[in-house]
């Protein structure tokens, strides 16, 4: 279950989240173990964080998903 499982579900296959190209959309793991869905910017992602929008480095990427 959990996150990667319902977007695959809704958008198929992922690719590594290292291989996410700018416009891609990433799961990253930020802070203590936290999860989120956001938008590659080329070396990092774009993703809401508990209090700000977070730039989180490419390499924290766990899938990314081509749009």
């Amino acid at each position: 279950g959990g996150l990667l499982a319902a977007v695959t579900a809704r958008m198929g296959a992922s690719v590594p989240g290292t291989f996410a190209q700018t416009g891609d959309v990433a799961l990253v793991r930020h802070g203590a173990g936290q999860v989120s869905m956001g938008v590659c910017l080329g070396p990092c992602v774009a993703a809401p964080g508990s209090m700000r929008l977070l730039m989180v480095p490419i390499h924290h990427a766990e899938a990314a998903w081509r749009v």
